[in-house]
């Protein structure tokens, strides 16, 4: 049977699903059997999932959830239920997503930024609610002690930017599987976003939500400074790759002050969220980029 291939008929499809699901009862049963092969488990099940959504039809894929969730339970109970549960639910729902996104010609920039998201989000919450009822403790409380930060002033800071930056690995490394698979079963991927302005919106969301959370809640700053990060080196290789002198000197000119603002303004700003000052390098980029797609060639014209 061919791996990487559309799936027709129920049993094909089924038969498809139980592969996946297999594989990642494996990956469960090798990462509670030794605990370091837990790293793997965490990029393998977005992977398989979104794997399923794409070559499967999508009115099956609940019974593959179901099936997946179901087996990780059985496996978990006479091991780690919980190391199961946390890395199961997130990647069943992104995986959908993700596949789902590709099909519908999602600009692939956007689906890597709404997919981390929304793993990092899922993360949280399935990591705090079976924390507390499956085993009546912290999750974020055992991250700190397992890295050895329980004596960090800032150590309420690293839980959220761990899960975030792996939820980024996550759909990353996803998605370069998929971006090279896709074309072998007639699905393209939308690579240029034609209508910028979502991708301004969320730069400029994040920074402000950046700056709030500063003042307010500083634990979570440095998330919304990490979050428009991917779309800055978006805009970056767009702008480079229009081949022009004044595009040029200004994205030079622009890194070239921030250096320099970075240095002035680290010692003012309050630790650990010295990073926020990033957040003036991704505005500016991104105000570049707007100039250069919505005034300088409306004048032109």
């Amino acid at each position: 049977m061919e791996i990487f291939k559309k799936r027709e008929s129920v049993i094909q499809n089924i038969a498809y699903m139980a592969i996946m699901s297999a594989i990642n009862i494996i990956f469960v049963l090798l990462s509670n059997l030794l605990p370091a092969l837990m790293l793997i488990l965490v990029f393998v099940l977005p992977l398989t999932s979104t794997i399923v959504a794409i070559y499967c039809k999508k009115k099956y894929y609940p019974i593959y959830a179901i099936t997946t969730l179901g087996l990780c339970i059985a496996v978990g109970s006479g091991f780690y239920l919980f190391d199961a549960l946390i890395y199961v639910i997130p990647s069943l729902i992104v995986g959908f997503l993700f596949g789902f996104s590709f099909e519908k010609k999602v600009p692939a920039i956007l689906i890597i930024i709404y997919t981390t998201v929304i793993q990092f989000g899922v993360s949280m919450l399935t990591s705090y609610l079976l924390g507390l009822i499956v085993i009546n403790n912290n999750i974020f409380n055992a991250l700190i002690n397992l890295f050895g930060l329980a004596n960090f002033a800032y150590s309420n800071v690293f839980p959220l930017i761990f899960v975030y930056i792996v939820a980024q690995i996550q759909i990353v490394l996803s998605y370069i599987f998929v971006k090279v698979q896709l074309n072998k079963i007639g699905i393209e991927i939308n690579l240029e976003c034609k209508s910028r302005y979502w991708l301004y919106l969320i730069t400029f969301v994040s920074i402000l939500l950046a700056v709030i959370t500063y003042f307010f809640c500083y634990s979570w700053t440095l998330i919304f400074v990490i979050m428009p990060l991917p779309l800055y080196v978006y805009e970056i290789s767009q702008l480079l790759l229009k081949r022009k002198i004044y595009l040029f000197v200004s994205l030079a000119a622009i890194h070239l002050a921030f250096i320099f603002i970075f240095a002035f303004l680290y010692q003012y700003v309050s630790a650990p969220n010295q990073l926020i000052l990033i957040t003036i390098l991704t505005g500016s980029v991104t105000i570049i980029d707007f100039l250069d797609n919505y005034c300088f060639i409306k004048k032109s014209k």
